[in-house]
């Protein structure tokens, strides 16, 4: 719990924290939870709207604290100083991206849908 603390706060060098956390951590926060949800919702099909829940909530909020730890990160940057600047204008993006992605593609209703889905 401490290393995310840290990552909040802004606390690691830029560099680790953007291509640590923020990249190679977002892509196991998002590939990780689908191969292991894949094989407890073959196991057990009764808990697919649990395990829906949980990746979706699990993601968003360790991206969400990746991504207010790049910005925070990039404010105590003290390095190449185009490198901070571009890094937080990316993650303001990615973010404002993909909360336009998702009201564009149905939001709450597509989530609603794949998990209530089966249920006769």
């Amino acid at each position: 719990m401490q290393i995310f603390k840290k990552l909040w706060w802004g606390l690691y060098p830029l560099n680790k924290t953007f291509w640590g956390f923020y990249v190679f951590g977002g892509l196991c926060a998002f590939w990780l939870p689908i191969v292991l949800g894949v094989l407890l919702i073959r196991a057990v099909p009764q808990i697919r709207p649990e395990v829906y829940i949980l990746f979706f909530f699990g993601f968003w909020t360790y991206w969400a604290v990746a991504s207010v730890g790049v910005w925070r990160s990039a404010d105590l940057y003290k390095g190449d100083v185009a490198f901070a600047p571009r890094a937080a204008k990316l993650v303001v993006g990615l973010v404002a991206a993909s909360v336009i992605f998702r009201l564009i593609n149905g939001g709450a209703a597509t989530i609603v849908g794949r998990t209530m889905g089966n249920w006769g």
